[in-house]
């Protein structure tokens, strides 16, 4: 398949080599297929707190007094507030007696078309030597000069000069409705919603033939040049005048940014969750809806997996004036159990406590796993328990290649559980591609790729496509191939193939909760305007696909890192400062031979770094480093390198990350009555278990 924005077919992961997961630090001298999360319960996760310590088990433990917190810094009840003075209205001079003659006849020419633009300073007008003066005489001539832009050109002790000009946004509303209608909203706007909430002023159209569109166009015009109006069509015949007009009028009510209370506004509960087989944004989601407040007002230092059973910390900021209250029905919720609405989910609170500031992102000092591995030939992991467990002794001493694991890069095609699925379909679609998309500032492809699926398009949806034409209110109905895909995988198809938005709305279910918002904001800002179209996705989830594409150029240059050189410290490498983990030096080769030639060899083996490629990070001057550079190049994203170039989540940040990764009580056992392996061990934040598992078993372990 080619796809409509005129892209090649997308390339796949394959094998787990093109994955740049292709290396082991000590090469397996077994390799045991193996599959994990047969069973919730056999992939448990416990999040260590910043100082090490575990959550602890939320069932059982008695219920403390939740005391009531303290008030908030910055915080006075209503009884202690004093009443808001009433605000001082500025007293204006009269420009004439300040600006003279000469310079109110120049603005006056710029005013009416005849001059572009007019310059004064403080040394013709010693008004604007302070700043109060500057501040009178400044809300004088705007309201003198109602259609003039005043803008600061250069402001010094010793002078201050200002330049008037007729904003583009006017002279375009001149052109459009002549000269009294725009000085009647300028005046409207000098005076401002304080004057007189009511006031409004009707901008005549000059032909009432004006289509939908070209409205649409003024509407947007108007709202630029002032935030606060609200406009509106009045036809001829429901204002009674001669023509339609648009309606301009101040703003009732202004719409919050966040609807979660501010930081100086909240108390902060942290407490611990357990959840089941179920992903964290929906337990987030679930523990929200019991509480009636927003999801963004909790906060987490990780997300955790879905099917698994794990324990984390998390806070969420209560506004203070019912903070107890809340906090008190969080902890009923949480101890009864806040059912998801999904078989075999759950979601548990236990252990709430006030604490001064919300978690951020990385705020633990890792995470404990217990995994349960179900080998393919239990008879031979009896076989060869002691070979596993000396391979399990070796990764703890000497550690493993600390690659992104495949939750985060996209799964391959060789290991996916839906291959069998993938009969009849076409390009199934990894993560690491979406971002490579959004790197590449081909948006129109991301969106493709998004709306494929992980599973790729169905050759039968996309037959189905060909003959079909959405009209208003002809609902599900589809005369050719009506039972022969399903709805989802249809309404991907009319995206992809016919660019039908409205069509692919209707057939897809509400759960594609991605490629619904991110066709609803196709819908909104249209396809010319697709980066304003993702903000309706969510930076997360943006942010997410870049990170994959982040991971993906990590793994093959940490491959390649191996392969040159597994043991031992290469000249050019990054070296991760013991102090602070976020500077790194490169090693000369003077510094490299003394290294590799003394006791400092293993420690500083496991400091060694590799970048995540972003804005100002220092790449190995090395081959490495010019291993990374062609995989850029190659793929069109060298200007993520840049410290000014923006993605649709904003700059990419780049960061370093340890070639190698140690994990911390190593421990294999062989649970009486099971047929599989149980794996207890600590890993720091941001390291995969999977990956760990992977250099002991010798192969990736499935599920």
């Amino acid at each position: 398949m080619k796809l409509a924005s005129g892209a090649p077919d997308p390339e796949c992961l394959r094998t787990f080599e093109d994955a740049g997961i292709g290396a082991f630090l000590q090469p397996p001298s077994l390799v045991l297929p193996a599959g994990i999360k047969l069973h919730p319960e056999d992939f448990q996760v416990r999040e260590l707190g910043p100082h090490g310590e575990g959550p602890a088990d939320v069932r059982g433990s008695p219920e403390p007094p939740l005391v009531p917190p303290l008030q908030p810094e910055g915080v006075e009840s209503a009884k202690e507030r004093p009443p808001a003075a009433k605000k001082r209205r500025l007293s204006l001079p009269d420009p004439a007696e300040m600006l003279g003659d000469e310079l109110l006849r120049r603005l006056e020419a710029v005013q009416g078309g005849q001059e572009v633009s007019a310059s004064f300073g403080s040394g013709v007008l010693p008004a604007l030597a302070t700043k109060r003066g500057r501040a009178r005489l400044l809300a004088a001539l705007r309201n003198a000069f109602p259609l003039l832009s005043f803008a600061n050109k250069k402001e010094k002790e010793e002078l201050v000069e200002y330049e008037a000009t007729v904003a583009a946004e006017v002279a375009e509303l001149r052109r459009l409705f002549g000269l009294l209608p725009v000085v009647n909203l300028a005046v409207m706007r000098a005076e401002g919603p304080e004057e007189d909430p009511r006031a409004a002023a009707e901008l005549p159209l000059a032909a009432d033939g004006l289509d939908k569109a070209a409205r649409r166009d003024i509407h947007r015009l108007l709202a630029k040049l002032d935030k606060r109006l609200e406009t509106s069509f009045v036809s001829a015949s429901e204002s009674g005048n001669e023509s339609s007009v648009i309606r301009c009028s101040w703003k009732r009510h202004v719409r919050q940014r966040s609807q979660a209370p501010g930081k100086k506004s909240c108390c902060v509960l942290r407490f611990c969750m357990r959840k089941r087989n179920v992903e964290a944004t929906r337990a987030v989601q679930v523990l929200a809806e019991a509480l009636r407040i927003h999801s963004s007002q909790f906060d987490a230092a990780g997300v955790k997996d879905k099917a698994a059973v794990t324990y984390q910390y998390m806070t969420v900021r209560l506004p203070a004036k019912n903070a107890l209250q809340l906090a008190r029905q969080l902890v009923r919720v949480g101890r009864r159990g806040a059912p998801p609405a999904i078989e075999g989910a759950s979601v548990l609170v236990d252990h709430p406590e006030w604490v001064e500031k919300a978690l951020s992102r990385g705020q633990n000092s890792g995470n404990a796993f217990r995994i349960v591995v179900h080998p393919d030939d239990p008879a031979c992991a009896a076989k060869h328990f002691g070979e596993l467990s000396r391979r399990a002794n070796d990764v703890a001493a000497h550690g493993f290649v600390n690659y992104f694991g495949t939750q985060r890069v996209g799964v391959p095609t060789c290991a996916s559980p839906d291959c069998a699925a993938r009969s009849g379909r076409q390009n199934p679609v990894q993560t690491c591609f979406i971002g490579r998309a959004l790197c590449q500032g081909d948006l129109l492809r991301a969106v493709d790729l998004i709306l494929c699926g992980q599973l790729g398009l169905s050759d039968r949806a996309c037959q189905d496509v060909e003959g079909y034409a959405y009209t208003k209110g002809n609902g599900k109905a589809r005369e050719d191939g009506k039972d022969s895909s399903s709805e989802e995988d249809f309404g991907r198809a009319l995206w992809v193939k016919k660019r039908d938005v409205e069509g692919a709305l209707r057939f897809l279910p509400q759960h594609c909760h991605k490629e619904r918002a991110l066709l609803k904001g196709v819908q909104r800002h249209g396809v010319a305007d697709l980066a304003a179209a993702f903000g309706a996705l969510g930076h997360d989830a943006a942010t997410f696909y870049i990170h994959a594409y982040q991971s993906l150029v990590f793994n093959l240059a940490a491959t390649k890192r191996i392969e040159l050189c597994p043991d031992e410290c290469l000249p050019g490498d990054l070296l991760a400062s013991e102090d602070d983990e976020r500077s790194v030096e490169v090693l000369t080769t003077e510094r490299c031979a003394a290294i590799n030639s003394s006791g400092e060899k293993p420690s500083a083996l496991s400091r060694v770094c590799l970048p995540l490629v972003g804005a100002n990070v220092q790449m190995p001057e090395n081959e490495v480093g010019e291993f990374m550079r062609r995989i850029l190049r190659d793929h069109g994203t060298t200007s993520i390198l840049e410290s000014g170039h923006r993605l649709v989540s904003g700059r990419l940040r780049g960061g370093y990350r340890k070639l190698v990764c140690q994990p911390r009580a190593m421990r294999l056992d062989d649970p009486p009555g099971s047929r599989g392996l149980a794996f207890s061990f600590e890993l720091p934040p941001g390291s995969f278990a999977t990956v760990c598992l992977r250099e002991i078993l010798g192969s990736y372990p499935s599920g």
